[in-house]
């Protein structure tokens, strides 16, 4: 079952993801989704460049077939694509279980 975490910046998003994946999720596990049109080029702390690989900066429609990919269903990913419409950047993974590693919001 996956999980979804919202964002309001590309930063907050790529620091929980390395926190996962310090805790030992994969990074096939776990991805970072902002859409290109609303988040501009920002640059990557040096520290965090290999979080980079698994944040994927697409079209709406090509992060709606990501999130049905990684496993959620019709009504999530349409939800979650107007979030990402509306700037939002999302971590998602595919174990429920891998966000308790994550601090509470």
């Amino acid at each position: 079952m996956p999980f979804k975490r919202e964002y309001d910046s590309v930063g907050e998003a790529l620091n929980n993801a390395s926190r996962l994946y310090d805790n030992g999720v994969s990074k096939e596990e776990v991805f970072v989704l902002a859409n290109k049109h609303k988040i501009s080029d920002f640059e990557v702390p040096k520290e965090k460049l290999d979080v980079k690989d698994n944040l994927i900066k697409k079209d709406a429609e090509e992060l709606h077939n990501k999130l049905e990919e990684i496993g959620f269903i019709k009504k999530e990913t349409k939800d979650y694509k107007e979030e990402l419409q509306d700037g939002k950047v999302l971590l998602v993974g595919k174990y429920k279980k891998d966000e308790k590693l994550l601090p509470d919001e």
